[in-house]
């Protein structure tokens, strides 16, 4: 598939077969199915598609946010990041009657907690893209093919002018952690905290950064997913650590099974480890994510809320151009030049910040995904067919193939400034309150 731009939509009904399409996830917003039809051409692909809750009658999601979000990838995340890191995207024309069928289909594949929710069969646009958990099945054999996807969070901490006085503790300890805490008290669901920190992952060195990910894979919650021939894994399952110990390339079947486990982590947390830091990925969002960000949320929501109502309507109502924006940022970064100071900014200053802190919220959301193959696996006479699009690395003595892709990276809304100002104070209060003696390290 050749990547086809926000102003093409794929019509395609060969593939709206219900049949051909089987439930793989689902967030609050978005529904995931993966192709299993016979055209050699989707093998790989997903296909995204909104959602919305059962009770509504009429539709609220628009036809072109999907190629808002195409056009948000092509003009922001590839100039800031790499259009390499994204991978192929398609958007596909929809009919309700396939809606409707694929609907009943899966909604017992479905969690409960998220049957509240359906797919909108008014929606007519879907999004078609590269499944990121798979390889290519005429390289590798996807019974090997492990795939790490990690939501890795803010990677700074935040150092303005603008965080008040009471809310100090944000420089020094970051919002994940501090997180943890309020989620803990709110959500059931959630049985312990993490003891992962960001700060760690992003840090460059190696110890730390395997340390984070033996502690995502202790807690996950929605931090870390681990799939093996597009099967969840888990380290509670002894089936699951057998399988991902033969994918990893280990011959051990005298190992106890706690000593097993014990291996087969140590392994995949240092080849995760490995991969990361040889591709740089970490790097390039922690700057991104600061750099864009260098106002807190503390002084947006200020610059935002001062903001007369004909400059808000402007703000949120008008259609985003995003290109300006991003040059604007990146000559800044160029010159190394300061931000001005926020009383003498001009009306376009103060939606150049609020815009920068919008991209840095979608990159402080998005995951990592990172596809894995110990080389024991690739047939040797194909190997040069790999050796453009994989890098490769190894560790204690065994090599691996690896590919690193980026996902989730929707725009975020505007008008959810003031929802997260309150979030951010109601954090910090928490933490606070609790008296926690707590450092990161940056």
């Amino acid at each position: 598939m050749d990547p086809i731009t926000h102003l093409h939509i794929l019509a395609e009904p060969s593939i709206l077969n219900p049949e051909y399409w089987s439930y793989k996830g689902e967030g609050n917003a978005n529904l995931i199915l993966s192709y299993q039809g016979p055209d050699s051409l989707y093998e790989n692909t997903i296909l995204r598609l909104k959602k919305i809750e059962k009770e509504e009658n009429k539709s609220k999601t628009q036809d072109d946010s999907y190629t808002e979000n195409l056009e948000f990838i092509d003009t922001v995340i590839g100039p800031l990041i790499g259009l390499n890191y994204v991978g192929k995207m398609l958007l596909c024309e929809l009919q309700s009657d396939f809606l409707t069928e694929l609907s009943k289909k899966i909604e017992l594949d479905r969690p409960e907690s998220r049957r509240f929710k359906t797919i909108d069969i008014k929606e007519r646009i879907g999004l078609i893209c590269s499944d990121h958990t798979k390889l290519s099945s005429a390289l590798f054999p996807p019974e090997h093919v492990i795939s790490i996807e990690i939501k890795p969070k803010w990677g700074f901490l935040p150092n303005s002018e603008y965080i008040s006085d009471c809310n100090q503790l944000k420089r020094k300890v970051c919002r994940y952690c501090m997180h943890q805490y309020l989620k803990y008290q709110k959500n059931p669901d959630i049985q312990t905290r993490s003891h992962f920190c960001p700060l760690d992952l992003y840090s460059k060195d190696k110890k730390r950064v395997k340390r984070s990910l033996e502690c995502l894979i202790d807690t996950p919650q929605n931090n870390l997913k681990i799939n093996l021939n597009d099967r969840r894994i888990s380290f509670e399952q002894e089936e699951d650590i057998l399988r991902v110990e033969s994918s990893l390339g280990i011959n051990d079947s005298k190992s106890e099974p706690e000593t097993r486990k014990e291996r087969v982590i140590d392994l995949l947390s240092s080849a995760v480890t490995k991969a990361l830091l040889h591709d740089g990925i970490l790097e390039k969002l922690k700057k991104l994510q600061s750099t864009l960000d260098e106002t807190d949320i503390e002084g947006v929501f200020q610059i935002y809320d001062n903001l007369t109502e004909e400059e808000k309507l402007e703000l949120t109502s008008k259609p985003l151009d995003w290109e300006p924006v991003v040059k604007r940022y990146m000559l800044r970064m160029d010159r190394g030049t300061e931000l001005p100071e926020r009383q003498n900014l001009s009306k376009e200053e103060k939606f150049q910040r609020i815009y920068e802190f919008m991209v840095s919220t979608t990159l402080k959301d998005c995951s990592v995904m990172l596809t894995l193959i110990s080389s024991k696996f690739m047939p040797s006479q194909k190997r040069h067919l790999t050796d453009a699009v994989f890098s490769s690395f190894e560790v204690n003595d065994h090599q691996f193939l690896y590919k690193v892709r980026i996902v989730d990276l929707d725009p975020k809304s505007i008008s959810k400034i003031p929802h997260y100002f309150k979030l951010d104070q109601e954090i910090v209060a928490y933490f606070r309150e609790l008296c926690v003696e707590r450092t990161c390290t940056p």
